[in-house]
């Protein structure tokens, strides 16, 4: 099989990249390390001069995938909106994302079931996570303290909320659940969570 030499780290990254779309596909136990080698060009060897094995591949595409969706976080997140403002462009911009990537959404699932039998992926799913309730709780009380969210919220309890949200709309794009017209378009969300959380609608 011929290949492009790429340098070691490119190398990694591609496989990493193709393996998250071929492991969205079929699954952790319906993928093997010679359909994501053929995906990449190369010689399944190869793979194995970067990974261990599928496993730690694996634990990588998922980490890969959950990046996606975190790093474009800190562009919406900005000093200059405050709480509220930053949990609508966050929550707009995922639901859009994740709508237009079902492959995305189809990783994310995947590695959450995944952790019931591998506890090396349990432990980085729920150290992604965690990272994701903590940077949206915290902007939840950065909108307590500038006023723009009501300050009977929890701060805890509301990012419970958006993650359960988040997931219900992950599952109904890998799953192809019907819905409404309503719940079909993505900034709708973040109009229905801006009513919840918004100071302005409170007495």
């Amino acid at each position: 099989m011929t290949r492009s030499r790429l340098p070691a780290k490119e190398r990694r990254q591609q496989i990493i990249e193709k393996a998250a779309e071929v492991f969205a596909q079929n699954g952790v136990e319906g993928t093997r390390t010679r359909d994501i080698a053929s995906a990449c060009g190369i010689n399944e060897a190869l793979i194995y001069r970067h990974f261990s094995s599928k496993e730690e591949l694996y634990r990588d595409a998922m980490v890969f995938a959950y990046a996606q969706a975190v790093n474009q976080w800190f562009e919406h997140a900005t000093d200059d909106k405050s709480g509220l403002e930053c949990i609508e462009a966050i929550i707009n911009a995922q639901f859009d994302m994740l709508s237009k990537n079902p492959i995305l959404s189809a990783n994310m699932w995947h590695g959450i079931s995944a952790t019931t039998h591998d506890i090396e992926l349990k432990k980085v799913a729920k150290d992604q996570l965690d990272k994701y309730h903590v940077y949206i709780k915290n902007l939840i009380q950065r909108g307590i303290d500038d006023g723009s969210i009501a300050k009977t919220i929890e701060p805890d309890l509301a990012a419970w909320l958006i993650r359960g949200i988040t997931w219900a709309f992950i599952l109904k794009t890998v799953v192809g659940l019907e819905a409404s017209a309503f719940v079909k378009n993505p900034e709708n969300f973040s109009k229905l969570l801006s009513s919840v959380l918004s100071s302005a609608s409170k007495p």
